[in-house]
């Protein structure tokens, strides 16, 4: 499939690496209520820190997700010597490792008027970016509105549009449909009575707290991965036009 504006790379640098991995953390902060905010992410912060503050899972699972986010392709046998022991590893191995191998997309000024323009860049960039996921963009101006897009493709926004300018994406709020929302309330409150169950010696409300969780969880998890959201909206991004303004650093 043609793209009608390529998108140039470049060698990712070390400081690029830990800007994304805080501004994943930023956005994690505004969806997963198991992430713990206010935690300054640097090189020397352990990976024990990491985890705790993102809410994450076992080093396998990171090291895959390490793996995926970056484009990078190191053995599992190789990350768990920068994952483990998580008391001793810090992020600056990460960032270090990702770097010897991962490329970052570099926003090129667009001719518009004569004159080169960022925002114009940003914009043709995006649209780049969501003609290889095979979006249907041929009516796509500055002036569409965000919200179709947004919600049909939420990971690239929050992931490779958002990496174009690490921070200046406003924190996503995304709701999902009426049954990942119930669900999510759902596991809430069961983890509320298994908790409250416990401290006031009453195992009935513990094991209904627990029944209520192993039904929930799965629901919440499966439509949340494989529904469409609802919306997902961006502070006071309304179009594209707002959006890569915002990216190229215009407002």
């Amino acid at each position: 499939m043609q793209i009608d504006y390529p998108i140039d790379k470049a060698p990712a640098a070390p400081e690029y690496v830990l800007d994304v991995l805080r501004d994943d953390y930023r956005q994690q902060c505004e969806c997963d209520p198991e992430a713990i905010p206010g935690v300054e992410l640097s090189m020397n912060t352990t990976i024990a820190e990491w985890r705790d503050a993102c809410d994450l899972a076992g080093w396998r699972r990171v090291a895959e997700f390490l793996n995926r986010r970056f484009g990078v392709t190191y053995s599992l046998d190789l990350w768990r010597d920068f994952l483990e022991p998580e008391h001793e590893t810090t992020l600056k191995g990460i960032c270090l490792l990702v770097a010897k191998r991962a490329v970052r997309r570099k926003v090129r000024p667009s001719k518009l008027l004569g004159s080169s323009c960022m925002t114009a860049g940003v914009f043709r960039t995006i649209k780049a970016m969501l003609r290889t996921l095979g979006a249907d963009v041929s009516h796509l101006r500055p002036s569409t509105e965000l919200h179709e897009y947004a919600r049909s493709y939420p990971e690239l926004f929050l992931t490779d549009v958002s990496d174009l300018s690490s921070g200046k994406l406003p924190a996503a709020t995304i709701r999902y449909c009426a049954l990942c929302e119930a669900a999510l309330r759902s596991f809430g409150l069961s983890l509320l009575a298994v908790i409250g169950g416990g401290a006031l010696k009453m195992p009935y409300l513990s094991l209904i707290g627990a029944v209520v969780a192993i039904m929930s969880y799965p629901t919440m998890w499966i439509t949340a991965r494989h529904v469409k959201p609802t919306s997902v909206t961006f502070g006071d991004l309304r179009t594209f036009a707002d959006l890569s303004r915002k990216l190229a650093g215009a407002v």
